[in-house]
């Protein structure tokens, strides 16, 4: 692109930080940033007017030579960050008004109750004294139902699913057709005997087998899952290896295992495991219950430490952080595509083991957030027409106040609805707010960060890269995989999976 003299740049409203040596302008209406250096990053700030280019070649160029600060201003036209015309603000109306109900891409089910474990921070407060769930005529009708509404992703939880007989018959409906893929969540302890030949003889990596395990030891695990909890997972991780199934590690990361956190990729190295989910600690279930360990709802600041120590133990072991990359890959998804909130009644749903729909797993057992009960009506009519379905639908990231100011609103979609409502729920005993502040969003912010520097990677850090302006990285470009829509359209937007 070449420049003219007496072309007017018209500046974007940018938000500026500073990672790792590298310098970021953040577009939030975008949403969209870029990486440069201190010379462009000052070069951008002082634009905050409509002006010529012979003005900045004036103003800015300093000991830059004309060349390179055209270069720049062209890259910067090219990354969207600057215009060469004005660009009159558009309001985003939310994605109610943009996203349409096209299919239902994942359906999970908590097909019971019972566990052989009795977690002391179990979600839903399963054990050996809870129930085996709905008959398995129920489940595999309601499989069937979501398969019909275009579901490619069937999630299992439980309990531990693999106390239910029936489980293996729904792989094999599910993985019938080859764009389908199953996860089940698991203790790991079952995964011996009968069931491993199973799962050998199902040997797909379409299955993935979430194992829990809560640290590195028996000493730091069990006294959060119970005695021999370990010994037992470390078994059936190992086993599950040799099934041909997808095997990732999940933990939760707390205040009584956060210090040890960074111990977790190395095990897994060993064990051949090459994926670790770490998940961020609710305010609901038995962790809240009267007399628990306060470190099982642990402050945001405890989880942050557990995972840093996570994110550089993992990238040293070669072990990937499936939390961290998935957050890395949607910021540097395409730029203009917006993240609003998350998937729940738009392309998600969860059966509960009452029968009941709920809009995901982490917000069963709460009554008010019934869409129906599927002995009545049919999974297509509680999608579609529940208005409980159509509230979550309706809200926004626009909405929400912790959001309003906040230039990472469209990379983070506003954080996740999940831990927002039960920690307001938690409040109020009897009802949450789907708009209330994630108690996770400074972690987030952190997170995002750190991916813009990964991304932007040793060219920060080039000696002398300072002596003139350049642009060292923007989102999406290179491009990685295009993103897919949920809807084309002038605002390309997309809700963030529960998975």
């Amino acid at each position: 692109m070449t420049l003219s003299p007496n072309q007017t740049l018209y500046p974007r409203r940018l938000h500026f930080e500073e990672h790792g040596g590298a310098h970021f302008a953040i577009e939030s209406s975008g949403p969209n940033w870029i990486a440069t250096n201190a010379f462009g990053a000052r070069l951008l700030r002082s634009l905050d007017a409509p002006i010529t280019v012979e003005a900045v070649m004036r103003d800015a160029r300093g000991g830059s030579a004309p060349e390179d600060l055209a270069a720049f201003l062209a890259d910067a036209i090219k990354a969207r960050v600057l215009d060469l015309a004005p660009v009159a603000p558009q309001r985003y109306p939310g994605r109610a008004s943009v996203l349409q109900l096209t299919r239902l891409e994942e359906f999970w089910i908590q097909i019971n109750d019972f566990c052989n474990l009795t977690c002391e921070h179990c979600l839903v407060s399963s054990s050996p004294a809870g129930g085996h769930g709905l008959p398995p005529a129920r489940v595999r009708d309601a499989v069937e139902q979501a398969l019909a509404l275009g579901a490619e992703m069937i999630g299992f939880t439980g309990g531990e699913p693999f106390f239910r007989d029936d489980l293996f018959d729904l792989y094999d409906l599910i993985l019938q057709d080859p764009a389908r893929s199953v996860t089940t969540l698991t203790n790991g302890t079952r995964l011996t005997g009968e069931r491993l030949a199973r799962l050998k003889k199902v040997g797909s990596s379409r299955l993935e087998l979430r194992i829990s395990l809560d640290g590195p030891t028996a000493e730091v695990n069990d006294p959060i899952r119970g005695s021999g909890t370990f010994a037992g997972a470390v078994r059936g991780i190992r086993n599950a290896l040799d099934t041909g199934c997808g095997v990732t590690v999940t933990m939760a990361i707390n205040g009584a295992n956060a210090s040890y956190a960074d111990q977790m990729p190395g095990l897994l190295k060993a064990l051949g495991v090459t994926r670790l989910h770490v998940l961020w600690p609710f305010q609901r279930g038995r962790a809240i219950q009267p007399g628990q360990d306060a470190n099982l709802t642990p402050s945001v600041e405890q989880v942050s430490a557990g995972y840093h120590r996570i994110k550089a133990a993992a990238k040293e072991a070669g072990v990937t952080f499936f939390t961290y990359e998935s957050w890395k890959a949607r910021i540097d998804g395409a730029p203009g595509l917006k993240y609003d909130l998350a998937n729940h009644c738009w392309s998600s749903l969860c059966l509960y083991t009452n029968g009941q729909v709920f809009p995901s797993p982490a917000l069963t057992q709460h009554p008010e957030l019934s869409l129906g009960d599927l002995a009545t009506r049919s999974l297509k009519d509680l999608w579609l027409e529940s208005e409980v379905a159509r509230r979550f639908r309706s809200t926004s990231v626009t909405e929400r106040p912790q959001c309003q100011d906040c230039h990472y609103r469209f990379l983070c979609g506003g954080g996740d609805m999940d831990h927002a409502y039960n920690s307001s729920r938690m409040r109020q005993s009897d009802h949450g707010d789907l708009l209330a502040d994630d108690p996770y969003c400074d972690l987030y912010k952190e997170i995002m960060a750190d991916a813009m520097l990964d991304w932007t990677g040793p060219a920060a850090m080039r000696p002398g890269h300072d002596e003139t302006p350049t642009l060292l990285r923007q989102m999406g470009h290179p491009p990685n995989k295009p993103p897919k829509l949920l809807v084309p359209g002038e605002v390309p937007l997309a809700t963030i999976p529960s998975t």
